[in-house]
């Protein structure tokens, strides 16, 4: 059959041939229902009743490395349209490393649901902006056989059929090459050519013809990789050759054992070189062109201060080598804590779900569940009570829920202190815990629990945090924290180092120059070594993470540990008595999420480095969302299967929150966090159209705009304000509230209000009018994130993240303000929905983020 561009198949508007493949034709074309882009193969052939069956298991595959199946035809599939670059080597072992790991990932997810992909190879690999996406997953599997056998061409035939060669001839396992069935294994071997290939930039086998390449590989070894790359490391090539044993057998039996040794490499660290930590990071190559040359001038100057200073403040830990072993413990494990003899491990795990507490000896041969309670929140913050016989720890929901204390060998939990969180135990038996203050903020009290006394502490953090960065130092004299100092009127600004002497009540920040580098966003990331005099946290320089210590004084020199890439998030650190670093390597990808409004499963669009997860729909299926780069703000423009964007023509950096507003335009804000502007930009051109004069305080929560675009609405320091966009007027306080949104009508201002317990949402009539309380279940809480602006339909329907008792995600709800009902959203994703928003044609967008993680132990050699 013949194809033209313009023609529909059903609700798809061809748009542009992109190729052909073992199938037939693949065409771009637009799915007009939705108005986004896919991909659509085309089959010489009607499908079968099997192919059928098949091709809706493999659409049912949900994997942020795995090209989404959408629909399927009478003879032809529509799939998740992916701009990307086929993979390529050689490149860097990282690179090879963090791409084999998300390969072998999305291998995992489809083996566990029983499908092959049998057609492995680096054409059916595309490397995008933000990772790796394999597409025609298991469709070689149910194609049609053909007679020849050619070099580069997908073979297809029946799924079952023995004594038929299956696959792409450069990259068949042996027994595909002699007919036999094939299973997961076959994968492996195929993975193994894909990543040789990688690394070395040329196939593990050769033949001068096709009777020379099958021989090759099914009777010859592949060259050791380190003749073309003398720097690989043994462990990555002893991977390569155990996934390329010509006896299944003999080669990984599982894509997830595979990956854990990919990431196994990935994290166990180099010696490190003696650079000073403070060397200028390049930009990253997608930084907008107008912000190059502030951001040079920037590096320029860092660079001019470590060449005169950083020598002084940091050097490189002494030769030496860290080796890292990942402890097996439960599935998921996460915020590692060591016990006083360093015997055991205090962790956190997923149950159902829900976060709860567990130990496991040290070397990770055997663990247990320690808590099991529902209801109550999970398990968000823990520490050892002085002689390791306990454990405190507390349980968060949309805010701190209580603080309670469990013995180690298990037994009922004890509430110590209610509507607290955060709890590190001092030497004397007292604890250092955080509690919500008038504005829902987080302070730190010194609690004593045999007399009940709790005193407030100078240190803030924001509400946003549920897992506050502060540890004890042993002697119990003083603290370190990322946060704020000062008064509840004073504390907001950049978050710094900090150390605290509780006897003296001074605070002294530590080592400022840092600040580029170390990472308060990373979280509880923080930790005191056994002797008390310094603290290990993590810094990022370009792309990977250093692990460093920092005398507590102040006055000695900063040493980098050892590196690691940033292939696995570190989300909590400790150390044993005997120096060992304990870490958990979590993934946490960022996505946009896209879904229908009666939920089901997300079409996800990886995100890279969202700065917040703020995002409005800005039509044509693209989407805006503020993103970091060079240490700069500014928001970008994504879509389905493209890489992200530049949004705005002004060199000022930018930053949510965002809204749409009238005439084709979004507001924002912009300038730096100190000192910005609410402005407003053209959503087609990026030209900014208006920039409010009125001053804005730094906290501006929450942006809304009227219908008609002239007033705008803002959330900051506990209030909602209105401003008109022409003309110099002063802003107007209207009401308490946290953020705003606004119906489309203009009838109604959508208001969240946190200083409630629970957070309430209200309407208030723009033209005046008593407010009305929105119904919220008692099992259903609002979170402390701000109100998206486009949150609202003009029927009075609100999309709201929520939290419940008994799930450690985030989830959105509707609540019908016409109707006063509330309906939770189920969404087929394991992780959180954060900020959903409504789009145009109905749909619901929101930022996600999945959560995978095992803990790992460093020693040094």
């Amino acid at each position: 059959m013949s194809f033209f561009a313009g023609q529909r198949i059903g609700p798809y508007e061809l748009i542009e041939p992109l190729g052909a493949g073992g199938m037939g034709q693949v065409w771009k074309a637009l799915d007009t229902r939705l108005d986004r882009m896919v991909a659509i193969k085309f089959s010489g052939e009607r499908f079968s009743d099997r192919f059928d069956r098949e091709a809706h298991a493999i659409a049912a595959l949900n994997h942020p490395h795995i090209c989404t199946l959408f629909d399927i035809g009478p003879d032809y599939l529509v799939m998740e349209y992916v701009e990307g670059a086929p993979l390529r080597g050689p490149v860097p072992v990282r690179i090879a490393l963090a791409y084999g790991a998300q390969i072998a990932g999305a291998l995992h997810a489809a083996h566990s649901r029983g499908i092959v992909h049998r057609d492995l190879k680096p054409a059916n690999i595309l490397v995008t902006q933000a990772g790796i996406k394999l597409l025609d997953f298991g469709l070689a599997k149910v194609a049609t056989p053909l007679s020849a056998v050619e070099n580069t061409a997908t073979i297809p035939g029946p799924l079952t059929r023995e004594n038929t060669i299956l696959g792409t001839l450069q990259y068949m396992s042996p027994e595909q090459l002699e007919g036999r069935p094939a299973d997961s294994r076959s994968d492996i071997f195929t993975f193994g050519l894909v990543l040789h290939e990688l690394i070395a930039g040329q196939p593990a086998f050769r033949g001068d013809s096709q009777a020379g390449l099958i021989a090759a590989v099914l009777k010859e070894d592949p060259a050791p990789l380190n003749q073309t790359q003398p720097a690989i490391p043994a462990a990555l090539d002893r991977i390569v050759r155990k996934c390329l044993a010509k006896d299944p057998g003999a080669r990984w039996q599982s894509a997830s054992d595979l990956r854990d040794e990919l990431e196994w490499v990935a994290q166990t660290p180099a010696p490190v070189a003696p650079t000073p930590i403070a060397e200028a990071t390049p930009p990253r190559r997608w930084l907008p062109a107008h912000l190059r040359e502030p951001a040079l001038a920037l590096l320029a100057l860092l660079a001019f201060l470590a060449a005169g200073l950083g020598w002084m403040a940091f050097r490189a830990e002494p030769p030496g080598t860290w080796s890292a072993v990942r402890l097996s413990g439960p599935p998921l494990a996460f915020l590692p804590r060591v016990s006083p003899d360093g015997q055991l491990v205090a962790f956190a795990t997923l149950v159902d779900g829900n976060a709860q507490l567990g130990v496991m000896r040290s070397d990770g041969s055997s663990w247990a569940q320690l808590t099991n309670q529902t209801g109550i929140g999970y398990v968000s913050n823990f520490s050892w009570a002085p002689g390791g016989s306990s454990i405190y720890f507390d349980r968060f929901w949309d805010t701190a829920r209580g603080v309670f204390s469990i013995p180690t060998l298990g037994g009922t939990p004890r509430l110590v202190l209610d509507k607290a969180f955060a709890p590190q135990a001092l030497p004397d038996g007292s604890l250092i815990v955080a509690e919500a203050d008038a504005q829902r903020d987080f302070q730190l009290f010194h609690y004593t629990p045999d007399t009940g006394r709790s005193d407030p502490l100078p240190i803030f953090f924001d509400r946003n945090t549920q897992f506050p960065e502060v540890r004890v130092f042993p002697d119990g004299q003083e603290i370190v924290f990322f946060g704020f100092t000062g008064t509840p009127s004073s504390h907001p600004g950049p978050r710094e180092l900090y150390v605290y002497g509780l006897a003296s009540r001074s605070v002294r920040k530590l080592t400022p120059t840092m600040a580029p580098w170390l990472d308060p966003g990373r979280e509880r990331t923080l930790a005191v070594t056994p002797d008390g005099k310094s603290l290990v946290t993590l810094a990022m320089r370009q792309d990977l993470f250093q692990v460093v210590r920092i005398p507590r004084d102040g006055s000695g020199s900063t040493e980098i540990l050892f590196s690691f890439p940033k292939l696995l998030t570190p989300f909590g650190i400790d150390l044993g008595p005997d120096g060992s670093i304990y870490l958990d390597g979590s993934l946490r990808p960022m996505l946009v999420l896209r879904l229908p409004a009666t939920g089901g499963v997300p079409e996800q669009t990886p995100a890279g480095d969202m700065g917040t997860t703020t995002l409005i729909p800005a039509g044509d299926d693209r989407f805006v969302y503020p993103t970091i780069a060079a240490g700069l703000h500014f928001l970008v423009a994504g879509s389905t299967g493209s890489d992200p964007r530049p949004v705005l023509q002004a060199r000022e950096e930018s930053d949510g929150p965002l809204a749409l507003s009238a005439g084709g335009n979004f507001v924002f804000l912009i300038g730096n966090a100190r000192d910005h502007q609410i402005a407003l930009a053209s959503l087609r051109d990026g030209r900014i159209v208006r920039r409010i004069p009125a001053k804005i305080p730094p906290d501006v929560t929450g942006l809304a705009t009227s219908p008609d675009g002239t007033t705008v609405y803002y959330a900051a320091q506990g209030g909602v304000w209105s401003v008109a966009v022409e003309g110099n007027a002063v802003p107007r306080r209207i009401c308490d509230g946290d953020s705003v949104a606004v119906d489309p009508a203009g009838r109604f201002l959508y208001i969240k209000q946190l200083n409630h317990d629970p957070a309430a949402l209200l309407r208030i009539p723009i033209e005046g009018g008593a407010a009305e309380d929105l119904p919220i279940p008692a099992g259903l809480h609002l979170t402390n994130a701000a109100l998206p602006a486009n949150c609202v339909t003009a029927d009075g329907r609100v999309v709201v993240e929520t939290a419940t008792p008994n799930s450690f995600f985030y989830r959105p709800a509707v609540v019908d303000a016409r109707h006063q009902t509330v309906t939770p959203i189920p969404v087929a994703f394991a992780g959180d929905v954060w900020s959903p928003t409504w789009t145009p044609d109905g749909h619901i967008l929101a930022a996600g983020a999945g959560f995978e993680s095992s803990v790992w132990r460093y020693r040094k050699q």
